[in-house]
């Protein structure tokens, strides 16, 4: 049996929301908002773009396709929506940014619907009607638990033969920190060392981008005939790193 919850629109006030607004900035924050009501759009449009760099999007599918090719810090959506709702739309999302943080709006919910997001991680919910603050509180909220959980993509140490680089376990399997590997990558390639040991012994997984990185990474060094060894004992991963990397001699076992 399904039950839904209504609740009776109001009107958002915005001169009390900009009031608010001129006190808070969160400029630097990226937000995707997604709503089927074209008039909402407009009034998070008005009322929002003076605390946050926003933008809208009225079909779940153009929203899906935005966050594939640019994250952003926080997505804001509508649950009630035709053909791709925000149900269908946050697992989606789901399957390649998980740490993304998700605000769902809505004016009623399914029951069933509703216990499904409560499982998920870095959800919180709002009820129409809502204050703006309410709106920045829960992103604030959000926003600084997504960095206080930061996960770093490796660990650099010297050792006696050079450099160690260790790769941890959920650095690579999580295409959202691609940026973050990318630029560690690249802070490496300046290192003058004899040796780089890259120990992969944490690591169960690599996201096909991330693989596309480290074969660009390790081409690099190969240029620059710079010596490394790769230490994995997970046959699988063997694999996938060989794609990567030329010198499969370099590939052992593990260490």
């Amino acid at each position: 049996m399904k039950i839904r919850v209504r609740v009776n629109y109001l009107p958002l006030k915005k001169e009390v929301s900009w009031r608010f607004m001129m006190k808070t900035k969160h400029s630097d924050i990226l937000a995707y908002i997604v709503d089927d009501e074209v008039e909402m759009l407009k009034l998070y449009e008005e009322t929002l773009t003076e605390s946050f760099n926003i933008k809208t999007f009225d079909h779940g599918r153009d929203a899906l396709a935005a966050i594939n090719n640019h994250a952003p810090d926080i997505l804001i959506t509508d649950l009630s929506m035709p053909e791709i709702d925000g149900i269908k739309l946050i697992d989606e999302v789901r399957r390649s940014h998980k740490n993304l943080p998700i605000i769902v709006v809505s004016g009623y919910g399914e029951q069933n619907d509703m216990l499904h997001l409560m499982s998920l991680e870095k959800i919180e919910f709002l009820s129409k009607p809502f204050k703006l603050e309410e709106l920045t509180d829960q992103t604030r909220k959000l926003i600084a638990a997504k960095e206080e959980t930061n996960i770093t993509p490796l660990k650099v140490w010297k050792s006696s033969c050079g450099m160690s680089i260790r790769f941890n376990k959920e650095g690579l399997s999580n295409k959202e920190l691609q940026n973050k590997l990318e630029s560690q990558l690249k802070s490496l390639q300046k290192i003058e060392t004899a040796d780089f040991l890259f120990d992969f012994n944490r690591v169960q997984d690599i996201h096909p981008s991330n693989v596309a990185l480290l074969k660009h990474f390790f081409s690099k060094l190969e240029t620059q005939d710079q010596n490394y060894n790769i230490s994995c004992p997970n046959e699988e991963l063997q694999q996938v790193l060989r794609s990567a990397s030329s010198r499969k001699s370099a590939i052992l076992q593990g260490i």
